[in-house]
């Protein structure tokens, strides 16, 4: 089913995520499932899919904080983002792992920080999470409604 969605759902945009736990420790990822819902209010919608049936850090540090940033990415970083596609445990800084600039919020309360390259950077208050319950009756993902 993954292959054919993913193939059928045509161009995929990729919001790469930043964020970051109460502590202040960063996170960066991309995700593939994601899309604009609204202009008025502006809403973001992404899902982090589960890792053995726990959230992944960016989905855990969404729901701890209240906040993210989704910055668009472009050409010209496509690599270093490509980077932080991996499995990395949560104390790893994907910043620095892939050498993005990592810039203050400007409207946050958090500070979470920004991708300095992103031509394009939201930052965002999480409105609602709700967890997707796959058909093997476990919650597989959480989805992110977000208000820029």
């Amino acid at each position: 089913m993954y292959s054919l969605l993913i193939s059928s759902v045509v161009p995929r945009p990729i919001a790469f995520v930043s964020s970051q736990t109460a502590a202040g420790d960063t996170n960066l990822a991309p995700f593939s499932f994601f899309g604009l819902m609204c202009h008025d209010p502006p809403t973001l919608v992404f899902t982090c899919v589960h890792r053995n049936g726990e959230r992944k850090d960016t989905a855990a540090n969404v729901c701890a904080t209240g906040e993210c940033v989704v910055n668009m990415i472009s050409e010209h970083f496509v690599e270093a983002a490509n980077l932080c596609s991996g499995e990395f445990p949560a104390e790893v800084d994907e910043f620095e792992l892939c050498g993005l600039t990592k810039l203050p919020s400007q409207c946050l309360p958090g500070g979470t920080p920004r991708v300095g390259e992103a031509m394009v950077q939201m930052e965002c208050t999480l409105v609602d999470s709700k967890d997707l319950v796959g058909t093997s009756g476990e919650v597989t993902a959480t989805m992110m409604t977000l208000q820029i």
